[in-house]
Formats: C-alpha cells, structure tokens, sequence
C-alpha cells in the first residue's frame, strides 16, 4: 500500500523519509515537512533556542562550553552542532570533543563532576571543563584528557577529593576564565 505525504504529497518510504512511529500514529507526512512543522509551531509558541535558554541541556555543553574554548585555543576548526564524535580540530588536526559539567551534590555520593563520554571512539581527546554552577558559570578546572586511555568509559566521574588524581592532564584555567568573563 503506497501513502504520500499529505503536505508535499512525496511518496513515504519507511526509514527513509517516514518513519515507523509516523506509521504507527497514521501521520502521513514526510520527515522534512513533519520537522518544518515543528519548527514553525516551536516559533509560534515561544519555545527559546539554546543559546537564549539555559535550562537547556545542550546550553552548558555547546553554547558555553565550545564557544569559550574555540577562542581559548588557536587555528580551532569548529564543527557544526550535532557533529558525530567531536566538537573541533585544533591546529595539529587533532579531533577534540569538549565535555562539561557543574558540581552534583547527591545525598549517597561524594560531591562530583560527570562528564558523559559515551564510549567515543571518534575523538582523539576530550577536553572536559569543570564549572561552579549553572547560574554563575565560573569556569574551575579543565583537563585535556587522551581519548585511548579514556574512550571505554561512558561516564567520567571527578570528585573534589580526587581532584590531585588528574594533574597530569589539567590545562592553565586562566585563559578559559577571561573568556568567560566576556561571556558575562
């Protein structure tokens, strides 16, 4: 049985440009329509980007974090958002994937940084960037850390009283700080 999208009126091919959940909820539109849709209606309605929102979850990581350390390091090649793997290149055409985290105070844990790796076999490093809190986004540690010694992991955990442990691979946070006080 062949359905066109009812807005463009394009043939729907499962998985390429209708997925099964649309087939599931009888939505016959393609992809591309279904997401101009979404797009408009999130206009309409007020919903904020990220860089304007910063409950978001991707404001701390992308608009901050990256865009303070593309103007930290030199001769950095951006990649655009959503890039696989790594979030630039710096001047020696290393792959570097910025991580961020703020102080997690849990009732079962010692106080923590989390930075979520998910197992990345793409980067060559990870470059993770420790901050006080969400509302004042003083910068407090930065580590470069090489990606086959650490791409196993999901999940890194830092805690202040492991903080001597990750000397070896913590960078100067001084520029970093300037940075983020222009942010500011």
């Amino acid at each position: 049985m062949q359905k066109t999208c009812t807005q463009c009126n394009d043939e729907l091919i499962i998985d390429v440009n209708w997925t099964e959940a649309f087939k599931r909820k009888r939505m016959f539109k393609c992809k591309s329509c279904h997401a101009k849709n979404t797009m408009e209606w999130k206009h309409r309605n007020g919903t904020k980007s990220m860089s304007e929102n910063d409950k978001c979850s991707s404001f701390l990581g992308v608009y901050i974090a990256e865009r303070v350390l593309s103007k930290v390091f030199k001769d950095v090649k951006t990649m655009p958002y959503g890039h696989s793997g790594y979030d630039f290149v710096c001047n020696k055409g290393k792959k570097i994937d910025v991580k961020s985290a703020c102080m997690k105070h849990r009732y079962d844990w010692s106080p923590s940084y989390s930075f979520v790796l998910r197992n990345n076999q793409i980067a060559d490093y990870f470059l993770c960037i420790a901050f006080d809190n969400r509302e004042d986004l003083n910068p407090l540690h930065l580590w470069l850390l090489p990606a086959d010694i650490f791409n196993h992991l999901n999940t890194l955990s830092i805690s202040e009283s492991t903080l001597n442990k990750w000397d070896e691979y913590k960078l100067d946070i001084s520029p970093t700080v300037k940075q983020c006080e222009q942010l500011k």
